[in-house]
């Protein structure tokens, strides 16, 4: 997995370089491999994208997840409008990255960012990582994308999803027991200065 950087520059109009959408334009500022996220400088109101390969030689199903700031878990890939068994497989021999600009970016917020990622050799329901949010009050606060709080028993649940055996660590399970892992890298966000 390869991240990009992108901050808002409006004299970005065109190229692979440039991005636009309903927030305005972006610019991307730098590439780098998922195993260096912490060491960017990343700053509030930076956008990431993420573009997917498979160097196995096995096709694998993927899901990266953002766990925010606020302990809000968002699916970042594949999208909850188009998710489908297909949209999260790579494919061992496909050529073809997969480009999340195409689905959407993350945007930054100021705290702890946490990117997730969960490979595995069977599909998972992202339901399994959707769940409604709530407000201190009890309220809920949005639907079906983000889970509150920081208990979140992830290497259970895909374990039990998949038929592995967790083991609270990076660790691909046995084949016969259902091939999966998981990794994550944590940034702090330092907020803008006026």
């Amino acid at each position: 997995v390869d991240v990009a950087t992108w901050r808002k520059d409006a004299t970005c109009r065109s190229g692979s370089d440039c991005l636009k959408d309903r927030l305005g334009s972006f610019r991307k500022i730098t590439t780098f491999p998922f195993s260096e996220m912490e060491e960017q400088g990343l700053r509030e109101g930076d956008s990431l994208t993420f573009t997917i390969r498979n160097n196995e030689e096995r096709d694998l199903y993927l899901y990266l997840l953002n766990i925010g700031p606020d302990d809000g878990i968002i699916v970042l890939f594949p999208r909850r409008r188009i998710n489908s068994d297909e949209d999260a497989r790579l494919a061992h021999d496909d050529t073809h990255p997969i480009d999340t600009r195409n689905v959407g970016r993350l945007v930054l917020g100021a705290g702890t960012e946490t990117i997730k990622i969960i490979a595995s050799q069977q599909p998972i329901a992202v339901t399994y990582f959707s769940q409604e949010s709530y407000t201190g009050t009890g309220e809920i606060q949005s639907t079906a994308t983000e889970t509150r709080g920081t208990l979140n028993p992830f290497n259970t649940l895909i374990a039990a999803a998949v038929g592995g055996k967790s083991r609270g660590r990076m660790v691909f399970s046995d084949p016969e027991d259902g091939y999966w892992g998981t990794v994550q890298m944590s940034v702090d966000v330092p907020p803008l200065k006026n």
